[in-house]
């Protein structure tokens, strides 16, 4: 039973020296650094970029945010500035149009059954890019409960 003792005292030691040790090089380190170094490396900056300032617009008509797609197809319509380039990337396909002289584009994209996540990219003359994540939920079930309520 003593060695037992023995053991514990001579493990609290050993760890209350690791411990100190630790403390010590931590306080050295902090001292060898300026004060406003310190400072500096602990503050949060909430700075925002700087939108990139454009006359260029993109909005998507449609469909909607979280539209119910009762069809297996849903054109994607919108417009931009005249002459963009178009990328619609789906979890199956990708879709790259170029938008008439008014800026407007439409496609017909193919959704798979559940959540359809839609990344849809407008690539300016005026080298600006915008994006917008589109997510729409193709079902059958909902068109199928709709008929049966009327």
């Amino acid at each position: 039973m003593r060695k037992e003792i023995l053991i514990v005292i001579i493990s609290g030691v050993v760890l209350g020296i690791l411990v100190a040790f630790g403390i010590f090089r931590a306080n050295s380190a902090l001292k060898d650094e300026p004060a406003g170094s310190i400072a500096e490396k602990l503050t949060v900056k909430n700075e925002t970029p700087e939108p990139v300032k454009s006359d260029s617009t993109f909005t998507i008509a449609r469909p909607e945010e979280n539209d119910v797609i009762t069809e297996s197809s849903v054109a994607i319509a919108g417009i931009t500035s005249p002459s963009s380039w178009i990328t619609i990337m789906t979890e199956e396909d990708d879709y790259i149009i170029q938008t008439d002289t008014s800026g407007s584009f439409e496609q017909e994209v193919e959704l798979q059954s559940g959540i359809n996540q839609m990344s849809i990219h407008s690539f300016g003359q005026d080298g600006v890019e915008h994006n917008q994540i589109l997510t729409v939920v193709q079902s059958s079930e909902f068109e199928n409960s709709e008929s049966g309520e009327e």
